[in-house]
């Protein structure tokens, strides 16, 4: 799929988002603040998806008349929201709270002793990053909740990744498998454990690693629901009619 290409449910390109780059992006800003150069994190973290401006829903002139839809994004607390068609929400955000600032759709979360800083993004491919780092030498872990619909699990993978099932078993989601990288942009071993309280603890094989650290888990809907929701931050009508909402969403 092109950048910035909006499909429908079947996979056909219906719309194009504004793919306008911007200054202010998720890997930069992971960048600047881990001291990584900014190429280490190709293909870790993707372009985010602006969708700052955009109403929490919008409604959208189709075949079967107007629909009201739910838009995914980030709020200011640091919450990435993920919504399919049918209005179910995924939402991932780091554990461990603190002050919150967003920009261009970025979160910038910042723990309350200043150790942990992560950067929450809704990814151009309609994936929920929150992307950590870690300062404090004594740190080998960051805890990740992630809200599912009722009677919805997650399971470990034999890969290393994490499968989210719906209330009948039958997998609807994904956390990808894990990565982390030390000050000097080295890989690091690393690993989610599932907690009691369902929430992700990533954790991190810090002999050797130089501080800080930066990890992050990655979650979305599988393709046959991630396609269909796609439209839900679009403000574009698959039939050609006109947008309605306030503004386009951009990709940075």
């Amino acid at each position: 799929m092109a950048d910035g290409e909006i499909s429908d449910s079947a996979g056909t390109a219906v719309g194009q988002v504004d793919a306008e780059p911007g200054t202010y992006s998720a890997r930069g800003l992971v960048a600047s603040k881990s001291g990584v150069a900014e190429e280490r994190f190709a293909g870790k973290i993707d372009r985010n998806l602006d969708t700052t401006g955009v109403s929490d829903s919008i409604s959208l002139d189709t075949v079967d008349g107007p629909q009201q839809v739910a838009v995914s994004g980030v709020d200011p607390a640091g919450n990435v929201r993920l919504y399919v068609d049918e209005g179910q929400k995924m939402s991932l955000s780091p554990a461990n709270g603190g002050q919150s600032s967003v920009r261009d759709g970025v979160a910038t979360t910042t723990s309350p002793n200043g150790e942990t800083t992560s950067v929450s993004l809704l990814s151009e491919d309609m994936s929920a990053q929150v992307v950590t780092i870690l300062k404090d030498e004594s740190a080998s872990y960051a805890d990740f909740d992630l809200d599912l619909p009722e009677g919805y699990a997650v399971s470990e993978s034999n890969n290393g990744a994490l499968n989210i099932t719906d209330a009948n078993g039958q997998a609807v989601g994904y956390v990808k498998q894990p990565w982390a990288l030390d000050a000097d942009g080295n890989e690091v071993k690393t690993h989610y454990e599932l907690r009691a309280d369902g929430s992700i603890r990533q954790i991190v094989d810090t002999k050797n690693a130089k501080y800080p650290l930066t990890l992050d888990p990655d979650a979305g809907w599988w393709a046959a629901t991630a396609a269909k929701c796609a439209v839900d931050i679009a403000p574009l009508v698959a039939t050609g009619g006109a947008a309605v909402a306030s503004r386009v969403p951009k990709l940075v």
